[in-house]
């Protein structure tokens, strides 16, 4: 049933991700061949380079933007506005419909991220050209140098950490609008401020536990300055950080995903 619901899930979303994403594709192969042009033709510099700037910053913002929201907008009424009555009595389980929204919200998400990482690609291989075998070799030592490991370990960290942040803000701003559904009256500026509650809390958790680890590791540093221990590297230090960062994006969604789902199943309050 959860492959039903997300064949549903996606080709109700798609009628307005895949056009959304391909105009930001667009743009910036439209913006790339300008600037190709433009190299060769002084002339070619001004007004077009401005509207086309312009042009790409919007459709960045947009991308974004209209993701999110409509994502809020759409788990908010097929969960708990009218639409919800049909959504609730189709015979599938909570869980089932809670994890067919948000597995199609996190695939959104990320296919947001990667346009935007590949229209920055395209750009910069468009001024540029490819790059050469010794750019590739800094960039690869770069990376092994900030997280003390190898390049695939490395972007496997930074691919965990990607899905970590769309599943914690998908999960953070569902289980918000959960909180809001309770009220009778006043159901989305509730569910703003059970948001922000959400948000701040998260924020002094995340700053406490990184500074625990910074700590940590000044503390070892100290220890071994005048010992013929070895002292860790900086890129221990990152690779903590970023390993603490995913876990605790892992913990907040696991615990967003409780408040979602027992709210949905024992406090269902439809408008």
């Amino acid at each position: 049933m959860l492959g039903k619901l997300l064949k549903y899930e996606y080709k109700e979303t798609a009628k307005l991700f895949i056009p959304l994403n391909a105009i930001v594709l667009l743009i910036t192969l439209l913006w790339t061949g300008y600037l190709k042009i433009s190299l060769y033709d002084a002339n070619g510099q001004g007004v077009l380079q401005v509207f086309f700037i312009l042009l790409y910053v919007i459709g960045i913002l947009a991308l974004f933007i209209i993701t999110g929201v409509y994502l809020a907008i759409r788990f908010y009424k097929t969960m708990y506005a009218q639409q919800g009555y049909l959504t609730h009595t189709l015979p599938v389980s909570v869980s089932a419909t809670l994890n067919s929204k948000i597995i199609a919200a996190v695939s959104w998400l990320l296919l947001a991220i990667l346009v935007c990482a590949a229209s920055i690609l395209i750009l910069a291989l468009g001024l540029s050209g490819l790059p050469s075998s010794a750019d590739m070799q800094r960039f690869q030592e770069y990376f092994c140098l900030m997280f003390g490991m190898e390049l695939l370990p490395s972007i496997g960290i930074v691919a965990l950490m990607l899905i970590g942040f769309c599943f914690e803000l998908t999960m953070m701003v569902y289980a918000s609008l959960s909180v809001g559904q309770l009220f009778h009256n006043y159901r989305i500026p509730a569910a703003i401020g059970a948001g922000v509650v959400f948000y701040v809390i998260q924020q002094i958790v995340s700053a406490l536990s990184l500074f625990a680890v910074g700590i940590g590791y000044m503390g070892y540093q100290t220890v071994t300055f005048s010992t013929t221990a070895p002292q860790l590297p900086e890129s221990d230090l990152y690779r903590h950080i970023f390993l603490t960062t995913l876990t605790l994006a892992l913990l907040f969604s696991i615990a967003y995903y409780v408040i979602c789902h027992i709210l949905t199943k024992k406090k269902l309050n439809l408008e």
